[in-house]
């Protein structure tokens, strides 16, 4: 019963979006202790029913006769999609970071080869008017 119960917590944590230590801040316990009932490596799954009942607002039938797999397939695509779409923005934004980097460089190097073009004429001109 255990291991049942401990994946019917681990879809219903994972389907409303919540994390570990959320949900083990609501129910007074440190993040390892819930996540031992969540793997099913605790015996005390029924002292925290209650409270998980309560922090998800659903009832005993709900909780076990569990929750429809398109449903939990659906959020797991929502949520992979949602993390595809955060890398994406990251790197978006990583990729210009770099670009204005790269553009200062760019300007930086011109303006090194400017001052160095006009320092080599200056010292051609200085040599061809002192020898």
């Amino acid at each position: 019963m255990k291991l049942a119960f401990a994946k019917k917590i681990r879809q219903l944590r994972l389907l409303k979006n919540h994390t570990v230590k959320e949900v083990a801040f609501y129910l007074e316990i440190d993040a390892s202790t819930y996540h031992r009932l969540e793997s099913g490596k605790s015996s005390n799954w029924l002292k925290y029913l209650p409270k998980l009942l309560e922090f998800y607002k659903i009832n005993e039938e709900q909780l076990f006769l569990g929750l429809p797999e398109d449903v939990v397939a659906r959020k797991a695509v929502e949520n992979n999609h949602a993390a595809d779409s955060y890398l994406l923005n990251f790197f978006q934004k990583e990729i210009e970071k770099r670009d204005d980097l790269l553009n200062g460089l760019k300007k930086d190097l011109e303006q090194l080869r400017a001052l160095n073009d006009k320092q080599f004429k200056e010292l051609r001109f200085l040599k061809k008017n002192t020898f």
